[in-house]
């Protein structure tokens, strides 16, 4: 059986984690990451976070390539 015991981690249940905005798809959604111990959590649409899963992560992908397009879309219309 694995352990997933780390200092860092136990640094990080004790007085807090520390994070680190690594992707920002919106405007209201954020990707973090702890710096100490690599925990990644999202904030949702109410602002609180909660720990990303794949499927986010691909809906995340997904928004944020729609985001780009759209902008694209608009400065290339009124160029």
């Amino acid at each position: 059986m694995k352990s997933n015991f780390s200092i860092s981690g136990l640094f990080c249940n004790s007085l807090g984690h520390k994070y680190v905005v690594t992707h920002k798809i919106t405007n209201q959604i954020k990707e973090y990451r702890c710096v100490r111990c690599g925990k990644e959590v999202a904030s949702n649409l109410k602002g609180k976070l909660e720990v990303i899963t794949d499927k986010q992560r691909k809906a995340h992908q997904v928004l944020q390539s729609f985001i780009k397009k759209k902008i694209n879309r608009k400065t290339t219309l009124y160029s």
